[in-house]
């Protein structure tokens, strides 16, 4: 049977860090597998073939992430070792060499979060991508900005995470939506393999509550449209958006910015919202038109209707 340990390697400059490392054994042969890990000798422990975690020079967090991150990766070589055993075929270091090269690295929570991000911002799925954002930022705000692998996650984890929610006053559905965005993220780490499939978040709220109904009257409607602004500045704008969106049936930011000049066809608009993709129709009218117009200079070379993006950008601004 294969073993493999986690070995320490000193740099040849005194005072600089060394080098981690897996040796590998099968039938007397010997293979050195590298990796991007650097402690200096202080922080290893070469008996129990373990990082020593310190606090100096604030590395304790730095050191505990290197040390989840080892024995993720250990876990994952000696799965390998022991599936091949399990086959009842002869192989060779060689091959156990191969399937340990071509795993997946492993990743910090807060690495796996941006690569979701970017992904999402490259589908295009903007409203998907600001919740991940938004969860993402709370999360690293709650721990200090201190990275962490998934195996250090934890139910008590989210437990006190949910609290400093709430003792920051937080409303009890942000913080499900919050908590829920987390354990989308945490799922998808898993489907990765980068996350152990525990349920961390069965003793958290994640569902919404039933909030009371908040409808702005007609009249306070009227009186928004009423309002006298400096115009070309940014309240006046916002006004304006805020208005539009109304008129088309309270049409989502992302949808409006995206609207063409194209969408507008015998008095109706047609668009497709970028959510959920269903196609709507919308009558055009006159308080429309009286905004549009009001940008017509600022969009005339633009094939957007509204003045939220240039033509250029893929994305809304964020």
């Amino acid at each position: 049977m294969a073993t493999v340990k986690v070995k320490f390697r000193a740099s040849s400059v005194p005072g600089k860090e060394g080098t981690l490392y897996y040796h590998l054994i099968h039938q007397r042969s010997l293979r050195w597998i590298s990796t991007d890990y650097h402690v200096f000798p202080d922080e290893w422990n070469d008996k129990k073939s373990a990082i020593i975690v310190s606090n100096r020079n604030n590395r304790q967090a730095h050191l505990q992430l290197i040390q989840s991150q080892t024995d993720w990766e250990m876990k994952q070589m000696q799965r390998i070792i022991r599936d091949k055993d399990a086959e009842g075929i002869s192989y060779t270091i060689d091959d156990i060499a191969k399937e340990i090269q071509q795993l997946p690295s492993s990743q910090s929570v807060f690495a796996f979060f941006r690569q979701q991000i970017v992904k999402k911002e490259q589908m295009q799925c903007i409203g998907t991508k600001s919740n991940y954002v938004s969860a993402a930022n709370r999360f690293m705000e709650f721990r200090g900005n201190e990275d962490l692998t998934f195996s250090q996650m934890t139910s008590e984890m989210m437990e006190m995470y949910q609290a400093w929610l709430w003792n920051r006053g937080v409303g009890q559905n942000t913080v499900a939506f919050y908590l829920r965005t987390l354990r989308t993220l945490y799922n998808k780490a898993v489907e990765a393999g980068q996350a152990p499939p525990n349920d961390i978040f069965s003793h958290v709220q994640t569902a919404n509550v039933r909030t009371a109904k908040r409808a702005i009257t007609v009249k306070e409607i009227r009186k928004i449209e009423k309002l006298d602004l400096p115009r070309g500045f940014s309240l006046d704008k916002a006004r304006d958006l805020f208005l539009i969106s109304f008129y088309l049936r309270g049409m989502a930011f992302v949808d409006m910015a995206f609207l063409k000049k194209t969408d507008l066809k015998c008095s109706m608009v047609n668009y497709n919202r970028r959510k959920t993709h269903q196609n709507l129709n919308i009558e055009w009218m006159k308080p429309m038109q009286t905004i549009i117009d009001k940008y017509a200079e600022q969009t005339k070379d633009s094939p957007y209707l509204l003045p939220i993006l240039t033509g250029k950008e893929s994305s809304p601004y964020t």
